[in-house]
């Protein structure tokens, strides 16, 4: 199987990612920003994703809620509520609806090439353990940056 490279402006980039997922196809798209420290580098990981079926508590997923695109982490599930919270948020929540959530993260790429799994038990309780240090974070993410001054922008 061959894969396809696009280079194009991000709006239009996470728009047809946003259609192949609808179609049930598997989509990896370059990160930005940092809302996702300290496990997605925004302008250095690439994020491959998988197209939403039953997404679940902990898993990273891609939004498309109130015209705009996020990839952030769910904390909470109702039928109809999701709340969102990026890794590296202090405290800032985000809301939408399942029908919003296009597509769950099955790996981080590095530059490298190195995948890291998104989806095995020890990702998710990875996840869950960064979300109860929230009280922590603002230290914790403070000392990480300065160790990896040259690596993050």
């Amino acid at each position: 199987m061959t894969e396809e490279v696009w280079t194009m402006e991000n709006r239009r980039l996470l728009g047809e990612a946003e259609r192949l997922l609808r179609e049930g196809r598997s989509v990896a798209i370059p990160t930005a920003g940092r809302s996702m420290l300290p496990f997605i580098h925004g302008g250095r990981d690439t994020v491959r994703l998988q197209p939403a079926s039953e997404p679940g508590l902990w898993q990273i997923v891609l939004v498309h809620s109130g015209g705009r695109y996020f990839l952030h982490r769910i904390v909470a599930c109702a039928s109809d509520d999701v709340v969102l919270m990026g890794d590296g948020n202090l405290r800032a929540v985000e809301h939408c609806r399942p029908d919003e959530i296009l597509g769950v993260a099955q790996a981080v790429i590095r530059p490298d090439g190195r995948e890291i799994p998104c989806l095995d038990q020890t990702a998710l309780h990875r996840g869950r353990v960064w979300y109860r240090l929230r009280c922590l974070r603002r230290p914790i993410l403070w000392i990480y940056k300065i160790l990896c001054r040259n690596k993050i922008k």
